[in-house]
Order: C-alpha cells, then sequence, then structure tokens
C-alpha cells in the first residue's frame, strides 16, 4: 500500500513536470498568442465609443402598510427568489420598454436616440443599453442603462424606474375597480337566488304541515299524548283483568271467600252477618243444646246470607267483566290512533328531509350572499388605498466616469490570449514528433534512454574535448554517468565490444564515440575506437590524429593490427581510423579481415567501440551492431523525430539486433533529468528496475518486439530468447 502510495505521487510528480517542459518549450506560442489577444483588446478599446452608465436603485418592501383588516384584491409578492428573477423579466420587457418611451417622448425630446427614427428601432436602442440585476442577497433591483450620453442614461434609468412603480400601482387600481364591477354583477344575481330559495323553503314547509311549536311538530305532539295514553289503557286494562281473575278463582271456594276481592260494601256487610250468625250456631252446639229452636232458624239465615252473598258477588264480576271489556276497546282504540300518528309522522319526516336540503340550500345562498357583500364593501372601499410594493432608494445621476473601463478588458484579453496560447502550445508539442519527452520516447520504442548528453552553453566548445579539458562539466558528468550505466569491465582477458549507431545522421555518434573512449581511458579501462562506416576519415579527425593507415587493406586481409592503431593525442585512448584521402570500402565491416582485426583488439583492449553508420542507412548499420556486445542508439534532443527512432529500432531488429538503450545529444534545459538510468547488467543477472534496466545484444539472434510490426515480419533471425 505504501508502495502505491509513493509510485502515484512519483507519478503525479512527473506529470506535472512535463506539463511544466512542455510550457517552457512552447513559450514563444504562449508569449505570441498573449501579445496578440493584448494588441485586439487594445485595437478594441481605441475605436470603441466612451459610455456612460446610470443607476437608480429599487426595493421591494417586505413591509405591508394595513390601513383597515381587509384583504387586498392584489396579493402582496412574495419574497421569494423566482418571484425576484419575475420582477426583473418585467422591469426588462419590451413592454415597459414601451411604456418608458411613451413616458420620455411625453416629458422631453430626448427619448429616442438620435438618427432613430422608427419606434422598434427605439425601443430596441433601450433594451440594448439595459441592465437590470441584483446581487441575489437582498430584495433590491439595480436599473442600470449605458448610453454615450450621461444625462440621458440617467434619465432612462429613473423613467425605467418609475414606470416600474406606476405599472404596480396601476396593476393594482384596474385589478380593485375590476373586481369591484364584477363582485356587484354577482350581488344582483345572488339576491335574486337567496329570495328565491327562502320562498321555496316557506311554500314546501306550509304545504308539508311542517309547522313547529316548541322546538317540535305538532304531528310529533299528538304521537308523543297518544304514546302515553295507550301506556295508560293499557294499564287499566291489565288491573281490571288482574281483578277478574282474582275474582274468577276465589269464587271457586265453596264459602265464597271470593266475594272480598270485589271491596263491596254490600258484601261485607253480608259476611260480618254471616260470621255472626255461625258463631252463634258454634256456640249453642258446643253448649250441647242441639234441640235449641234457635238452630234451624240460624241455619236458615245463614243459608239467605250465602245466598245474598253469590247473588251480590255475581253482579259484581258481571261489572268487572264489563270493565275489561271497556279497557281492551279503549285500549285498541288508541293504538290505533297511534299508529296512524306515527304514519303522519313518517310522512311529515319524510318531507322533513326533503325541507332540510331546500334550507341548506337557502343557506348556503345566504352565507355566499352575505360573503360576496362583505368582499364587495371592502373592495370598494380599497379603491383609493392602492400603493405600490416597490420604492426608489435611490435615484440615477448623471455619472462623471465611464463605464467601459479599459483595465478589465485588457486583463480579460491577457488571460485569454494566455490561455489559448496554452492550449495551442499543448496541440503543436502533441503534433510534434521530435523527441521531447523522455518517457514518450520510451512507451513508443520499448527501450530505456541510458544517457541525456546536455549541450555545451559555449558554442564555440568542443564535446570531445570537454571530458578532458573541462572534467567538471555538465557534458564530462553526463558521460561518466553514461558510462557508469554501461558498467564496463576492466583488465579483463576478452574486451567488450560498443557499437554506437544513430537514427539519422548528424546525430552527433562520433563526438559521442570519442567522447566514450576518453571518459573510459580516463576510468582507467584499455580502450580502442574503431571506425566502422564507409565515410571515413571522420573519426581520426575528431580525435585530432592523424592516422596513416590504409584501412582499406582490411578487406583484402593484408594488413598489422600494430600499424592500424593510433593513440589519442588527449587521452590514453587508441584509435584505428582511415588516413587522410583514404575511403573505407562498403564492404569493409562484412569482411574476414575486419572480424579478424576486431578478434585481436578484444585481446588487447577492455572495450573496443565501434563507430557504426547511421541506421538510416540500413544495411551498413546492422553488420557493425552484430559485432557489439552492446549497441547504443544515439538521437538528437529536439531535432530526431520519433518516426526516424522506430524506423531505426525496426531496421536493427530486422537484422537481428536489439539496441541496449539510447544516447540523447544535444540536450538543453528542457529535458527532465528527475530519473537516472538504472546500470546495465549482463545477461545472466535479473536487472534491478524492470522499468529502466535493459539487456546487452549478443551475436546470436533473439525475438524482437518491434512496435506496429506483425511477428511474421520479424525477418529469418526470430526465435525464442529466454
Amino acid at each position: 500500500m505504501i508502495v502505491t502510495e509513493t509510485r502515484r505521487e512519483a507519478d503525479h510528480g512527473r506529470h506535472l513536470r512535463e506539463i511544466f517542459m512542455v510550457l517552457r518549450r512552447r513559450r514563444r506560442w504562449i508569449a505570441a498568442c498573449t501579445v496578440a489577444a493584448a494588441a485586439l483588446a487594445a485595437g478594441h478599446l481605441a475605436l470603441r465609443t466612451t459610455r456612460y452608465t446610470a443607476e437608480a436603485v429599487l426595493a421591494l418592501d417586505a413591509r405591508k402598510v394595513q390601513v383597515l383588516p381587509l384583504d387586498s384584491v392584489v396579493s402582496r409578492l412574495p419574497q421569494e427568489s423566482p418571484v425576484l428573477r419575475t420582477e426583473l423579466d418585467v422591469i426588462a420587457s419590451r413592454g415597459m420598454a414601451v411604456q418608458v418611451l411613451g413616458r420620455l417622448g411625453a416629458a422631453t425630446s430626448a427619448a429616442p436616440a438620435a438618427g432613430v427614427d422608427d419606434r422598434r428601432d427605439a425601443v430596441d436602442e433601450l433594451l440594448g443599453g439595459l441592465r437590470v440585476s441584483n446581487d441575489g442577497r437582498s430584495f433590491t433591483i439595480v436599473v442600470a442603462f449605458t448610453d454615450a450620453d450621461p444625462a440621458r442614461a440617467a434619465l432612462v434609468a429613473n423613467a425605467f424606474a418609475e414606470g416600474y412603480l406606476e405599472q404596480i400601482t396601476s396593476a393594482q387600481t384596474t385589478a380593485t375597480r375590476d373586481a369591484g364591477e364584477w363582485l356587484g354583477r354577482r350581488l344582483d344575481a345572488l339576491r335574486r337566488r337567496l329570495e328565491t330559495s327562502e320562498n321555496t323553503v316557506q311554500a314546501f314547509r306550509r304545504s308539508a304541515g311542517l309547522i313547529e311549536a316548541g322546538g317540535t311538530t305538532l304531528q310529533e305532539q299528538r304521537l308523543n299524548a297518544l304514546t302515553a295514553e295507550l301506556a295508560s289503557a293499557r294499564s287499566a286494562r291489565a288491573a281490571a283483568e288482574a281483578r277478574l281473575s282474582a275474582a274468577d278463582d276465589l269464587a271457586k271456594t265453596e264459602r265464597g271467600e271470593g266475594a272480598d276481592a270485589f271491596d263491596s260494601p254490600a258484601v261485607q256487610i253480608l259476611r260480618r252477618d254471616l260470621g255472626q250468625a255461625e258463631r252463634m250456631l258454634y256456640e249453642i252446639e258446643q253448649g250441647g243444646a242441639l234441640k235449641s229452636p234457635e238452630i234451624p232458624a240460624l241455619r236458615t239465615r245463614i243459608a239467605s246470607i250465602r245466598k245474598q252473598i253469590a247473588s251480590e258477588t255475581e253482579r259484581l264480576r258481571g261489572n268487572l267483566a264489563n270493565e275489561v271489556e271497556i279497557a281492551r276497546r279503549k285500549e285498541r282504540d288508541v293504538a290505533a290512533a297511534a299508529t296512524d300518528a306515527e304514519a303522519a309522522l313518517q310522512r311529515v319526516r319524510a318531507a322533513g328531509v326533503q325541507l332540510d336540503q331546500l334550507e341548506r340550500e337557502a343557506r348556503a345562498d345566504r352565507t355566499l350572499y352575505e360573503s360576496f357583500l362583505n368582499r364587495y364593501k371592502q373592495t370598494v372601499e380599497q379603491e383609493g388605498l392602492a400603493a405600490p410594493e416597490a420604492r426608489i432608494i435611490s435615484r440615477a445621476e448623471p455619472p462623471r466616469l465611464p463605464s467601459s473601463r479599459r483595465m478589465p478588458v485588457i486583463i480579460l484579453a491577457l488571460l485569454g490570449g494566455f490561455g489559448a496560447g496554452m492550449g495551442l502550445a499543448f496541440l503543436v508539442d502533441r503534433l510534434d514528433r521530435r523527441i521531447r519527452s523522455v518517457r514518450r520516447m520510451e512507451a513508443e520504442t520499448g527501450i530505456s534512454v541510458l544517457g541525456e548528453l546536455p549541450q555545451p552553453r559555449r558554442k564555440a566548445a568542443v564535446l570531445q574535448l570537454l571530458p578532458v579539458t573541462e572534467p567538471m562539466s555538465p557534458y564530462a558528468e553526463a558521460m561518466r554517468r553514461l558510462c557508469s550505466v554501461l558498467d564496463l569491465p576492466r583488465e579483463t582477458d576478452v574486451g567488450r565490444v560498443l557499437v554506437v549507431t544513430s537514427a539519422e545522421r548528424q546525430d552527433g555518434k562520433t563526438a559521442l564515440v570519442v567522447s566514450l573512449a576518453r571518459t573510459l581511458a580516463a576510468g582507467g579501462r584499455k580502450v580502442v575506437a574503431v571506425e566502422a562506416h564507409a565515410a571515413g576519415a571522420q573519426l581520426g579527425a575528431a580525435f585530432g590524429c592523424v592516422p596513416t593507415a590504409d584501412l582499406g587493406a582490411i578487406a583484402r586481409n593484408r594488413y598489422v593490427a600494430d600499424d592500424l592503431i593510433e593513440p589519442d593525442p588527449q587521452s590514453e585512448a587508441f584509435v584505428v581510423a582511415a588516413g587522410p584521402g583514404g575511403r573505407v570500402p562498403a564492404v569493409y565491416v562484412d569482411t574476414e579481415g575486419f572480424a579478424r582485426l576486431i578478434a585481436t583488439l578484444k585481446l588487447r583492449f577492455d572495450v573496443v567501440i565501434l563507430d557504426a553508420p547511421s541506421a538510416e542507412s540500413g544495411g551498413e548499420a546492422v553488420p557493425a551492431a552484430r559485432m557489439g556486445d552492446i549497441v547504443l542508439l544515439a538521437a538528437r534532443w529536439k531535432r530526431t523525430t520519433a518516426d526516424a527512432v522506430a524506423a531505426a529500432v525496426r531496421r536493427l531488429a530486422l537484422g537481428g539486433v536489439q539496441p541496449a538503450g539510447f544516447v540523447l545529444t544535444g540536450c538543453d534545459g528542457d529535458l527532465d533529468l528527475s530519473q537516472a538510468p538504472a546500470p546495465l547488467r549482463p545477461t545472466s543477472a535479473a536487472p534491478e528496475s524492470p522499468a529502466r534496466a535493459v539487456s546487452p545484444v549478443r551475436r546470436r539472434p533473439t525475438t524482437l518486439v518491434i512496435p506496429g510490426m506483425p511477428v511474421a515480419a520479424r525477418g529469418p533471425f526470430a526465435e525464442t530468447s529466454e
């Protein structure tokens, strides 16, 4: 996780550096666009007419002035942002401009602009100079008008503000008047409707007999009375039936005790006489005077009294039976009357439902009429109370300074030109195929950059002399870094062959060979540089020596190695180069003599550096590259194109050679040197950094991956490598 974060931070810093490098490389484009934009802005300001802006400030009143507690016909504006935006649009509308144009024409002759006769053009001219705005934090409205005449600018701004207030007042007055007229017409219709509904209620009440007394109808009162009377009749009938039943039960006894149930005085007297006679008879019989003449008389008297009691009882029972019949007949009559009264009440109640409906309609009509009447009176009273809901808190005054400020325009022009210049810089840099980015070249070719050789600040400086004459110079330091990356051995039995070629001619290849030889020699290695291209007589001139050997004899395999080797007058290095006027044959490198020469030099020197032809020459560079243990491809910074580099890699790959890395020559301050290349390791050793480590070239064929080339096109040397 920590490694990932560190890598992400490194990539972020690298991207920022690349952006900075692009801006630095294309600074002339950015400066040109910025200067051009500033010049255009200055010309525009010079040709533009000076204009003045006058501002009138309106404020929407959040407070409400209320003389009476009455509701207004036109509601107040809600204190909300959309409502405020709507008011801004009203002020800036074409209708308001027409109204202001009329006000200005009626008040002064300065209404239409000079030379504008058509009314539509005059309105367009007013709207073109008008600006209505709000700061978004308050309910103030700024009405600004811009014109060449400061007095007219103030006049028009005030006219728009006053026209807005007048429009608000006029809208309230018109709405109140129209509402009063409409309410008056509706009141007449509602009055007639109310009279009709109330007359309908009264007529229906009379026709249905719905007359109330004490809160209830007559039918309800009659039913209540009959119900009470029916209950009384039922009670009387039940009491009579009870007495009759009790009398019947007692009349069945032998002694006629049932007579007591009738509660008759005559029966009571007869019962008293019967008791006295029975008591006297009992006393005589108990006294033993069974033959007493009073006994028959008493028994006759007792029988006579009992006969009288029975006769009286029968008469009373008949009376009770008559009472029961009367009570039952009364109950039936009262029940029938109650049934009739209840049916009449049901009919009345059914009519009452309809009556309630009519009364509700009448009440609704009355309520509606009263509400309209109250609203009509309020509206009539409000006709003179119309007041605008906004006020002018600051009237426009003729401005003294012009509104067309020059500095903001110039600043915007500079910013726009700078932005356009940056965009153009990135576009040009993207389309530029010359080598300007190490990461881009490595990504396109898959080969690392092993060294970057800076261009000396002094134009007269000779590159190949700097490692000797100025060992502390940036160029000499870059050469030492390159040698440390190559990591060439010292005092070995068999030396290493280092081949230096280039993507194009004039890429500083020969100067690189001389600088490598002198730097390696200064580091204690035995170094020899060999000229390996047909041009000839270049390597010796670069070393500053005058070789006398004829290298053409190598093609014929007739030479002595010691006769070909010349010492470097500036260092401990040696050189094998063509003499003055000599020319290396085209088949020089492919000959057996040259191969024997290289084998001999490898036994005598630690490092053999071949100054091979450029890859642009095609087949001349491949034979020399095949003889090397390490192949370096030189490319000039800001001159060699990425296409040329890719073509060189492709040509070498077709010959079975893969460069160990690039060496950039002629670098300036635009190069990003934040990442140093990793040392070059032998094939058997694992690379320390997968992103930068490369393997030296072997003479055996290897599988080469060339950008944009299919596997079938990699040549007859392709075979699978480890």
